[in-house]
């Protein structure tokens, strides 16, 4: 940069060290940078105190490699010829982007909030933050922009047209002013001198065309440039209005333009003219005024944004707020917007982090911690089971546990992304039930025991103890067929029971609640359970008779299930052995009981089945300890319910 403007350097006895930074709700994307440098003159411009901008605008910096937020722009400033050592300057940044015809459409302005000059053998450094641009800021192409600093107005002039109507500072005869100059036309009986003429309210037909100034002529200056072969006698009061050119030749203050213009009646029109009022014969026009919506009165250059309906109110090429320039809003629309308006964001998500241009609705998700899809989660979650393929999964990213190094067993890792009822088991609480169903419920990596216990018929009314395997790595076909055992005949309720729970998906275990729900006699038993792992002495019971009389000299008794059962040891008369016991009609039941977590041990139900041949009877046996630490073996605790 010149006139002063150069990198800053360290080492040097006078200067002025400049930091461009954004805040949070500037756009991430900036694609320029304009740095003003600017002298006080001691004059005022309609209440605002002037400046003069020493910095040459060809100059402006390109920023678009880089986020101010994380990699401010600095420069240097050092006294010299235009920067006076003792002058008042006022420093301020626009970050802007080009628009269609290359004219800057500003994004964000930044100031320092009072103005500074150099101290003589020091090094000052300030920062300039940019804002999002809202508020009382305005800025033109031409170099001048204006603002309040703690409620002073403040006007910066470019350096060779102080009020930027196009008329250069050393021929404008008040360079303060934007009505004034020598491409104005002289507006009568205001006791001004618009056309720098030299006359005040000089009523003239300098233009020849019969009418004059003060008499309905809006452009009377034959030197007015005008467009389309137009000439200054070509407009005045009762002139041929022409259509889409901007310019008002009848003087009426309505630039007349084609019917499909401004179907609306909101004065803009789609080709960027705006058609009332006219001052001087001209109406206003730029590619940055044409209306996006022809349809809509509320929606057109210059009108109040609305932050939350999907419109894009001013025409400024987005729908509501889009700070980090991503495509989407935090009010649920996707930009860019078409003919005025945004697209809602599929399924009412909105951006949930406008200040990230990589986390939006639809981003990639990464196992980092971070909801960059904007779908409520940390990480992605696919079966909605509160864990992902990351780790654990929260409404509040900030509490996510994130696995770094893959998802192996005992990690917070859903080790079946698709299956909702398998993932690992919460901190402090129980793990998932394993099923045969093809999936590791509790990302342990043990699946379903694939030997089951099973009841089965081999024959109409008969019912048979057996075993089937789970192949549980067919989550379509994980269950075999039961094997049965000939030697273990079962009463035909057990199978009953069996088939209902077994065609029944939320059953875990079939086997544990047929035994649950079979409608078999059931004899209570109450034990003590001995402190320290010492087994109370054995108790023994009788169980009565289940099948008739007649049959007893050749009947059985099977314990069925296995002799051991959590804290007890069971068995006929022996002890506590098992296997099968040849009786007449009744047997002794024994029963031996350990130290086994009093606190949580429930009832414990052993089956004990009387058969002879295939025809058989069943009872249940439940077990169930005192509240007691002696042993002792009361001998009224049994009672038969059975049949």
């Amino acid at each position: 940069m010149s006139l002063g403007l150069v990198l800053g350097a360290c080492g040097n006895d006078t200067e002025i060290l400049i930091s461009v930074t954004r805040d949070a709700q500037a756009p991430a994307a900036i694609p320029r940078l304009r740095i003003y440098a600017a002298v006080a003159n001691g004059q005022q411009m309609n209440g605002a105190a002037v400046y003069v901008d020493q910095s040459d605008p060809q100059a402006d910096v390109d920023v678009s490699t880089r986020d101010l937020a994380a990699s401010p722009y600095k420069l240097g400033l050092r006294p010299g010829a235009q920067l006076p050592g003792d002058a008042d300057l006022q420093v301020a940044a626009l970050g802007f982007m080009l628009d269609d015809a290359g004219d800057p459409k500003p994004l964000a302005f930044g100031t320092i909030d009072h103005a500074i000059s150099f101290a003589n053998g020091r090094v000052l450094e300030f920062e300039v933050s940019l804002e999002r641009l809202a508020g009382p800021v305005s800025a033109n192409g031409k170099g001048c922009v204006d603002f309040v600093v703690n409620g002073q107005k403040i006007h910066i002039g470019a350096q060779d047209d102080w009020d930027c109507d196009g008329d250069p500072h050393a021929t404008d005869c008040n360079d303060l002013d934007p009505v004034i100059s020598h491409l104005a036309t002289e507006v009568c009986g205001n006791d001004v001198d618009e056309d720098c003429s030299g006359a005040i309210d000089d009523d003239t037909d300098a233009d020849g065309d019969g009418v004059f100034a003060c008499k309905g002529d809006c452009i009377d200056n034959p030197n007015a440039q005008l467009p389309g072969g137009l000439t200054a006698a070509d407009v005045h009061a009762g002139a041929d209005e022409r259509l889409d050119n901007a310019i008002d030749e009848n003087c009426d203050g309505m630039c007349d333009v084609g019917p499909v213009l401004d179907t609306d009646k909101d004065t803009y029109t789609t080709v960027g003219i705006v058609t009332a009022p006219s001052v001087g014969g001209r109406c206003m026009k730029s590619t940055s005024l044409i209306d996006c919506d022809d349809n809509d009165h509320n929606i057109h250059p210059g009108a109040t944004e609305i932050l939350t309906n999907g419109a894009d109110d001013d025409c400024d090429g987005t729908c509501d707020v889009d700070a980090d320039m991503d495509g989407y809003t935090p009010s649920g629309y996707v930009e860019p917007p078409t003919m005025g308006h945004c697209a809602p964001i599929a399924g009412d998500q909105v951006d949930c982090r406008d200040d990230d241009k990589d986390i939006h609705p639809g981003a990639a998700e990464i196992c980092d911690g971070i909801d960059e899809n904007c779908d409520g989660k940390c990480d992605d979650d696919m079966d909605n089971d509160g864990y992902s393929v990351c780790g654990t999964v929260t409404q509040d990213p900030t509490q996510c546990v994130v696995t770094t190094n893959g998802c192996s067993i005992g990690q917070q890792c859903d080790c079946a992304p698709s299956a909702e009822q398998a993932h690992p088991v919460p901190s402090g609480g129980q793990p998932v039930p394993e099923r045969c169903d093809g999936f590791d419920e509790n990302c342990d990596g043990v699946l379903y025991p694939k030997t089951n216990q099973c009841f089965a018929p081999a024959g109409a009314g008969t019912c048979f103890a057996g075993t089937r395997e789970c192949k549980d790595d067919n989550p379509q076909s994980p269950w075999d067929v039961c094997n049965v055992d000939s030697q273990q005949p079962v009463d035909p309720k057990l199978c009953a029971a069996y088939d209902a729970c077994f065609v029944d998906p939320t059953i875990v275990d079939p086997f544990a609640c047929a035994i649950s729900k079979a409608q078999l006699g059931v004899i209570g038993c109450k034990e003590l359970v001995g402190n320290g792992g010492v087994a109370c002495t054995p108790a023994f019971y009788a169980i009565p008779t289940l099948v008739s009389a007649g049959q007893c000299a050749n009947a059985n008794w099977r314990i069925y299930g296995g002799v051991m059962q959590g804290p007890w040891t069971v068995g006929f008369g022996d002890n506590g052995g098992g296997g099968d016991k040849a009786t007449g009609c009744t047997s002794n039941f024994a029963v031996t009981a350990y130290d086994h977590n009093l606190a949580t041990t429930t009832i414990t139900r052993i089956l004990v089945t009387q058969f002879v041949g295939t025809a058989a009877v069943s009872v249940f046996v439940d077990l169930q300890p005192l509240t007691s630490g002696v042993c002792v073996t009361p001998g009224s605790n049994m009672s038969c319910t059975g049949p």
